[in-house]
């Protein structure tokens, strides 16, 4: 319970240090996929250590890394964990872009066909990230330690996933909006 506080501590952290103060803008205009993505400062550069931080932290003891397996490991997930934070954020703007065009009367045909090969290329860069950081993990660990390894991915992505969602639905509810999709 006491590693669940410091991870939420962290990472709440991490999010102010993003988001700054939200209350000066609307929920709509400045959410935390478009500040990582727009890469413009120190703040995204802090928030993005901070979970990087957390994640070998966390991965380390899960996994229980000798000190020759983390010093081959980590130069490889920090490079993975850059571009795939940076491919994320790409994917929801061009989410929100594609839902825009399709949304215009009529969609143009090339605006159509130039953010489908964004997306595709982004789609690309995020699998050879996510293959590069396996191709490293099954060249390093252990079997039992790639099981783990695993594991913990999966664990450490919900979790953050929770971290942000319980983060928004309070800056929400400190601005009088809506707490999310049917709460009232």
């Amino acid at each position: 319970m006491m590693r669940h506080g410091i991870f939420m501590a962290a990472a709440l952290l991490a999010l102010s240090a993003v988001t700054g103060d939200l209350a000066a803008a609307p929920e709509g205009e400045r959410s935390f996929p478009d500040l990582v993505i727009q890469d413009t400062g120190p703040a995204q550069e802090r928030a993005l250590r901070a979970v990087l931080t957390i994640h070998m932290w966390k991965m380390t003891e899960a996994v229980r890394l000798s000190e020759e397996q983390a010093a081959q490991l980590f130069p490889k997930i920090r490079e993975a964990f850059r571009t795939q934070w940076q491919a994320e954020g790409k994917r929801r703007q061009l989410l929100r872009l594609l839902q825009r065009v399709s949304d215009s009367a009529p969609p143009r045909k090339e605006r159509l066909e130039q953010l489908l090969a964004q997306w595709g290329e982004n789609e690309e860069k995020l699998h050879a990230a996510q293959q590069e950081m396996m191709t490293a993990v099954r060249r390093v660990l252990t079997p039992m330690q790639q099981v783990k390894y695993l594991l913990f991915q999966e664990q450490f992505q919900g979790e953050l996933t929770r971290v942000i969602a319980d983060f928004r639905r309070e800056q929400a509810q400190s601005h009088g909006e809506p707490k999310g999709p049917g709460e009232r």
